[in-house]
């Protein structure tokens, strides 16, 4: 996809999210921002992430021409992009965990992160590029270190991957793709209104639980899968 857009690259800053916004909005012009570090990053449900000894955090911002009840759907996108991204650059395969993590032997190496402000779009990724001695559940891509260069790199290489498949649109959204890579289909999972077996991911990108009492998709809030399949 021809879409310009301009690069922002940082040692270190507050929030990628914050700065690719602020950036767009002022210019007018998607924006990508990417630091080595990020002193006050948040995640999904307002979570913040510990800080590996080498990592990208990079932004895009950007205005969507997505209907609103689609725009869910760009996380899911996200996640595949930046999935073959990781592979394309360090032969590594990721899983994903519905909807927004991805995961190596089972341990969380990256997470998306999308906010939306009217047409706005500012989509963030967190990715442990190496991390010698991470917290539990926590791993990274690298086992040596890569250096700093990958950080552009890869932040780069998702931007790109992504706006193909946005210019499809909703309807043409790889769903394919991302069940192939999926880690919470066939596991059971648990979430606040109870527990189940991830079957599979509907067209809206909602993840579809059977139970005993039948069948639910789940379309927002926490899941938790367990390790078995």
């Amino acid at each position: 996809m021809a879409t310009p857009y301009d690069i922002v690259s940082v040692a270190s800053c507050n929030s990628t999210q914050d700065v690719a916004r602020s950036t767009y909005l002022e210019h007018l012009r998607p924006t990508l921002v990417v630091a080595q570090r990020q002193t006050a990053g948040r995640g999904r449900m307002g979570r913040t992430w510990v800080q590996p000894d080498r990592a990208v955090f990079s932004s895009f911002s950007f205005p969507s021409d997505w209907p609103d009840p689609h725009q869910p759907l760009i996380t899911l996108c996200t996640a595949v992009a930046l999935a073959e991204t990781i592979e394309s650059l360090s032969g590594r395969a990721s899983l994903i965990k519905w909807p927004n993590d991805l995961l190596i032997d089972g341990s969380k190496i990256a997470g998306i992160l999308v906010e939306a402000a009217g047409s706005t779009v500012t989509v963030g990724c967190g990715v442990n590029l190496w991390w010698p001695q991470p917290p539990q559940f926590a791993g990274s891509v690298y086992d040596d270190d890569p250096g700093p260069d990958i950080a552009l790199e890869m932040a780069v290489g998702w931007v790109e991957a992504l706006l193909v498949i946005l210019e499809r649109g909703p309807g043409a959204w790889p769903r394919d793709r991302y069940l192939e890579r999926s880690w919470t289909v066939g596991r059971t999972v648990s979430w606040e209104g109870g527990t189940g077996r991830g079957i599979g991911i509907d067209e809206h990108g909602g993840l579809i639980v059977a139970t005993d009492l039948g069948h639910t998709v789940i379309t927002a809030g926490e899941v938790h899968t367990h390790r078995e399949r």
